[in-house]
């Protein structure tokens, strides 16, 4: 199946500077504290796994010259998608470690409530809304688009297969109304066990926690690689869910290590800033460039490299942070979260109403501007009243606050 990604379920205007010196705190954050950088970032990873998926809906032999066309570092991760996916572990890794750096305690009742929030309500209504299309438009199979395109909407959008879809384990075919729901169950399970990760920091060191991640990823994706999984659900040698609710916890616990990285990166950036602060310009080009090419690399751990790599250039070099600062960015970066959401289940709508009707070209053309459309109403309506109302939570009153603050990890 396809690969896609999750822009990050976390708000980047959390995050704030944890320097105790505001002045040395990076260009990169703005006066109210956000990163606008890595909004863009995420924003950009939005659509590539946009252009990844029509990609996967061409037919043969159309699909065979998109690759002749594609396979070359920089486009070649609109072919792997995978990529994307990395990236952004690793940013909601770094992001939710720089927002709980800022705490003095933390409530988990409150922390709970809040990712709930910021996650559930447009899940929901991208579920509720693929489940219409499909029901409107009751689609066939058409011959103009790849097994891939075919492999969608299975299924009449029944109540059992709505409730699996809103509280989808990643199992089996629990993501056919919109497959790239896979990844948020994986990025939601990690981001509630955080907290404690982050105490279990400060009490064993950094080093010793990632090294213990990385053992347990390890096994979980052997564990994961067991588990008797639908052919129909893999695209490219990759593991997108498993076929029990004991294999998608293993491939949760794999891709734990890409999480984890993003906690190390944040843990240590203050640290990074200042020693990168100083390099000239044509050294951070060539950076950008060895990111670029690792994250159109197939190995996930070598995504994982060039994600730290994007992250540091478009944190710290002011030339990249004022080039992901441009409006057009910053706005995809906003509806990253809902066009990730919607994008697949509005694909399939107008692929199935203009089949045999356009060309693909312009159906690939109606449905990007009918993503953006509709991702902006999405975020306008739903995600963005959802992200307001989590940060008015009350405090929770649990008789158990605990202490997050680590200042023997930060420099």
């Amino acid at each position: 199946m396809s690969t896609s990604l999750s822009p990050e379920v976390f708000d980047c205007d959390d995050i704030r500077p944890v320097s105790d010196h505001p002045r040395q705190s990076c260009g990169s954050l703005d006066e109210s504290g956000r990163m606008p950088a890595l909004d863009a970032l995420r924003g950009l990873a939005a659509v590539l796994v946009v252009f990844h998926h029509f990609y996967l809906t061409l037919p043969s032999p159309w699909l065979e010259i998109a690759r002749g066309w594609l396979d070359w570092p920089g486009l070649r991760p609109i072919i792997i998608g995978r990529p994307a996916v990395i990236l952004f572990f690793v940013l909601s890794g770094f992001v939710l470690t720089r927002s709980l750096q800022r705490e003095t305690e933390l409530s988990l009742v409150k922390f709970v409530m809040r990712r709930c929030l910021r996650i559930y309500p447009p899940f929901l209504a991208a579920i509720a809304l693929s489940g219409l299309l499909f029901a409107l438009i009751a689609p066939v199979r058409p011959s103009m688009f790849s097994a891939w395109f075919n492999a969608q909407w299975i299924g009449a959008p029944d109540a059992a297969i709505l409730a699996r879809h809103a509280f989808s384990q990643a199992v089996g075919r629990d993501t056919t109304l919109d497959h790239p729901i896979w990844s948020l169950v994986h990025e939601f399970r990690f981001s509630l066990v955080l907290p404690f990760i982050f105490m279990a920091v400060g009490r064993w060191g950094l080093r010793n926690v990632i090294l213990s991640g990385g053992v347990a990823s390890i096994a979980g994706f052997f564990a994961a690689t067991q588990d008797a999984i639908d052919p129909s659900q893999h695209y490219g040698g990759f593991l997108f869910v498993g076929g029990t609710p004991v294999g998608s916890i293993a491939l949760t616990i794999y891709f734990s290590i890409y999480f984890l990285t993003g906690m190390a990166v944040a843990m240590h950036f203050e640290a990074c800033r200042r020693a990168l602060a100083d390099l000239p310009a044509w050294l951070f080009a060539c950076a950008c460039v060895a990111s670029l090419m690792l994250l159109s690399e197939w190995n996930e751990l070598a995504a994982a490299n060039g994600a730290v790599g994007a992250i540091l250039i478009a944190g710290v070099w002011p030339f990249a942070h004022r080039s992901l600062a441009m409006w057009p960015l910053q706005w995809l970066g906003r509806i990253s979260y809902s066009l990730y959401l919607v994008h697949l289940p509005v694909l399939l709508a107008v692929g199935h109403v203009l089949s045999g009707r356009a060309p693909i070209v312009v159906i690939f053309v109606v449905a990007f501007v009918a993503a953006l459309g509709l991702a902006q109403l999405l975020c306008a309506w739903v995600e963005r009243p959802a992200i307001l109302l989590a940060r008015r939570l009350p405090a929770a009153h649990v008789s158990r606050r605990v202490k997050t603050r680590l200042p023997e990890v930060f420099s």
